[in-house]
């Protein structure tokens, strides 16, 4: 099932845990994530929600489609590291990710290095 046209709009998000997420999209089509603020703080040792990713701010799994990540700002603090504030799965299409403030892997990553996605546009 593709779940379609989620809107998360002007939201502050706070997360302290093992590792988290600010927010999951399973095979989805039409998200439009804007003005978003999202603070992500893990200390590790997490058992994984997802594979082979430990934490991140925002997350599209494969088969995700025609998504818009617009103007947000997330900051990802992982205590192990090696998390990024943007994760899109290879297999996604039709993904935007626009005028973004980002940070992650402890401080050591920002702006378009801070997010993992293979198949997305960067504008």
């Amino acid at each position: 099932m593709k779940l379609k046209n989620t809107l998360v709009d002007n939201n502050t998000l706070i997360a302290i845990a093992n590792g988290s997420y600010g927010y999951v999209g399973y095979k989805t089509s039409g998200d439009v994530l804007r003005y978003n603020d999202f603070t992500i703080n893990g200390t590790g040792n997490n058992d994984l929600f997802i594979s082979n990713v430990s934490q991140t701010g925002i997350y599209l799994s494969n088969s995700s489609s025609n998504a818009l990540i617009l103007e947000n700002s997330i900051i990802s603090n992982y205590a192990p590291g090696n998390d990024y504030a943007i994760y899109v799965e290879v297999n996604s299409s039709k993904i935007s990710i626009v005028d973004n403030y980002l940070i992650s892997d402890n401080w050591n990553r920002y702006a378009d290095n801070a997010i993992y996605a293979p198949s997305a546009t960067f504008n």
